[in-house]
């Protein structure tokens, strides 16, 4: 047994059940949108709770009404003794979220969805049970599935067909997107994203839904394709669930990989993230505020090109990314660095604008260098 303190909240972690520090940051961001939702008192299902921090803070943090859930008798019954402990109020339930889902009579305001490896299997069930307007918080640590290094696999768990390459985080965030809303389509609604984050192996996607035909047939336009040119690197996305799909690349000829569907439309939605961040970031949740700011300034453009990548492609010496982006600047194209790739730049511009910077700074270097 081990016990540790996060928050205020001292939790002891029994043998067998689950708990990450390293993900403390994640679980603020959590509480941070669970305190932005606008709901007095929302009521919140941790649907994969193990020891129970995340339920304990909701209710301590965001003046939640929680119940907890977990499969795992073990779980349940750490998830019991620190509710006890930390002098809580949440409700623990033994059961899987299939049993749960098709037997209570509760709607949840909030459902945080974080299980070991894939959360494909539980998005159906959980839809049945989130209240109007609902915000869903769902975590995928399969993330060797989702990036492509097992393909078959993420095919039969999420219908859609991966990329292994420099894009394969965003693309597995995308895919994860993709399925949920085709999901949440099931149930007539659409889906509203607001948040996508990924560190480590973690992806997390924070959504709200959205009732109603017209919803759900929004989010289903919002699906499509991204291609990817093995040659330049560069990358086109295609809207459609059925789409007409390019052979070469338009710009250089090369062969193009294709992933999909994939969520083609905004995974981030700046108005929540700075409405959060203003009411509820502090230096309580300083990491946390951190990667928020970081996302505000994040360019709103499906996918990056990676600076390396490219220059090694075109026989180009290595330029910094940040020079490319003013560079980029000065050709009246924005660009922003990727958040998550290191080296890599977000761009309203194509590849032969970001290519042509690329040259353009490299010039510069060499001419400086006295080549």
């Amino acid at each position: 047994m081990v016990f540790f303190t996060e928050h205020g909240i001292r939790i002891r972690q029994e043998r067998g059940v689950f708990y990450n520090p390293k993900m403390e940051e994640l679980r603020d961001i959590s509480v941070i949108m669970a305190k932005a939702s606008g709901i007095s008192k929302p009521r919140i299902l941790d649907s994969t709770c193990a020891t129970g921090i995340r339920g304990i803070r909701y209710e301590k943090e965001a003046g939640a009404i929680v119940d907890m859930l977990d499969i795992n008798a073990g779980a349940s019954y750490s998830a019991s003794k620190n509710v006890a402990a930390n002098k809580a109020s949440a409700m623990v339930i033994n059961k899987s979220i299939q049993e749960f889902a098709n037997t209570t009579e509760n709607k949840y305001d909030i459902i945080d969805l974080d299980p070991f490896g894939t959360p494909a299997p539980y998005i159906y069930d959980l839809m049945k049970i989130a209240s109007k307007g609902a915000m869903l918080m769902v975590t995928a640590t399969d993330g060797a599935v989702l990036c492509g290094a097992h393909q078959k696999a993420c095919v039969k768990l999420y219908n859609s067909v991966p990329l292994h390459n420099e894009l394969c985080h965003e693309a597995g965030i995308r895919i994860l997107l993709s399925f949920i809303s085709r999901m949440a389509s099931q149930f007539n609604l659409g889906i509203f994203p607001i948040l996508s984050i990924y560190k480590i192996h973690y992806m997390r996607v924070f959504l709200y839904l959205r009732s109603g035909a017209q919803e759900a047939s929004s989010s289903m336009s919002a699906n499509g394709y991204v291609s990817y040119c093995t040659k330049c690197h560069a990358y086109y996305t295609n809207a459609g669930i059925v789409a007409i799909l390019d052979r070469l690349c338009p710009n250089c000829g090369g062969r193009l990989l294709h992933s999909g569907p994939i969520w083609v439309g905004a995974m981030d939605d700046k108005i929540t993230i700075n409405k959060a961040l203003k009411a509820y970031g502090s230096e309580e949740y300083q990491e946390a505020s951190l990667i928020l700011h970081k996302k505000l300034q994040e360019l709103s453009v499906p996918f990056f090109y990676s600076i390396p990548r490219i220059t090694q492609s075109a026989g180009i010496s290595s330029v910094s990314p940040s020079l490319v982006i003013e560079e980029l600047g000065r050709m009246g194209v924005r660009a922003t660095k990727a958040m998550f790739e290191k080296d890599c730049i977000k761009s309203a511009g194509g590849i032969r604008e970001v290519t042509a910077a690329i040259k353009s700074v490299a010039a510069v270097n060499d001419r400086a260098a006295g080549k």
